[in-house]
């Protein structure tokens, strides 16, 4: 009764065995797979942080160029500027001494203008500086010998008592300078616009025209005063100034050069047409000229389908 309730048992206990021994080898054959899976995925994590270690000391290195490329741009900048402050400064210095140089010519016209319009003196009449006669005093028709009355008249020589002769009129006063002349006013002007003074250089002008209205240069002092406006961006008041001188100077070369100018001027507004019609003008009017050969490129580059 014994044998049969042990064998049972037995085989049990050995089927329990091998199942706890299946599991076992399970168990650790998944251990392993994961093992592997992690090494796998630390040596992906170690890739991926050596190219972020890489990218970072790139990014690193660049911002370091930068760095320097900036400090020398900063320097650069810094010499830059000082010159430029030594340019305004030398330019502040041509300025003040232009007009310096455009009050005191302003000053000898106000002085010059001022000693014309002063009435002069009438001359005096005949005998009026002779010593009254006394007695004893030979008449006029004195005897040969007698002194003459420009003698008696003068300093020293009069009789005591006598009055002092009154002191000539219309004596000369301090020397004063010479007006430029308009070839002298012209240039100053020219020069002053030239070094970048396009405001002083207009004063000159306006004073060149004021002073020499017939002059045969006020046809250039109209249109370098345009020229000045230019310079100071100041488009409308350029575009004024060489109307003026293509209307009254139309003889002139410098009215060629002025409807030029207009031209250009409206071909940088966009207004084309307006533009055509002053580089018309310059090829029909001024044929010869050196402007109406760019006007005639100015009108091929206008051409409708451009």
């Amino acid at each position: 009764m014994r044998a049969p309730v042990a064998l049972p048992l037995a085989l049990a206990l050995a089927a329990g065995g091998c199942a706890l021994r299946s599991d076992v080898t399970r168990v650790e054959r998944q251990l392993a797979a994961q093992q592997r899976e992690m090494v796998r995925a630390d040596s992906v994590r170690a890739s991926n942080l050596a190219s972020l270690a890489r990218l970072v000391q790139g990014l690193l290195d660049s911002l370091a160029v930068q760095q320097d490329a900036l400090t020398r741009l900063r320097g650069d900048l810094r010499v830059e500027l000082y010159n430029i402050q030594q340019q305004l400064v030398a330019i502040q210095e041509l300025t003040g001494q232009s007009q310096q140089r455009l009050s005191e010519l302003r000053g000898q016209l106000e002085q010059r203008s001022v000693q014309f319009a002063a009435p002069t003196d009438p001359a005096p009449p005949a005998g009026a500086g002779a010593a009254p006669a006394t007695a004893g005093t030979p008449p006029p028709s004195a005897p040969a010998g007698a002194a003459p009355p420009s003698a008696a008249a003068a300093p020293g020589n009069a009789p005591p008592g006598a009055a002092a002769p009154p002191a000539p009129t219309g004596a000369v006063g301090p020397p004063v300078s010479p007006e430029p002349t308009a070839d002298q006013l012209m240039e100053l002007a020219l020069q002053q616009l030239r070094r970048g003074s396009p405001g002083t250089a207009r004063i000159a002008f306006t004073e060149f025209l004021r002073r020499f209205p017939s002059h045969a240069r006020v046809a250039d002092a109209e249109f370098f005063t345009g020229e000045a406006w230019a310079a100071e961006q100041r488009a409308d008041s350029a575009a004024t100034a060489y109307r003026r001188v293509a209307e009254r100077y139309p003889s002139s070369p410098r009215a060629a050069s002025s409807l030029y100018k207009l031209g250009v001027q409206a071909v940088a507004a966009g207004r084309r047409d307006e533009a055509r019609t002053y580089f018309n003008r310059v090829v029909t009017g001024y044929p010869g000229s050196e402007e109406a050969a760019l006007a005639r490129d100015q009108l091929r580059s206008l051409a409708p389908g451009r």
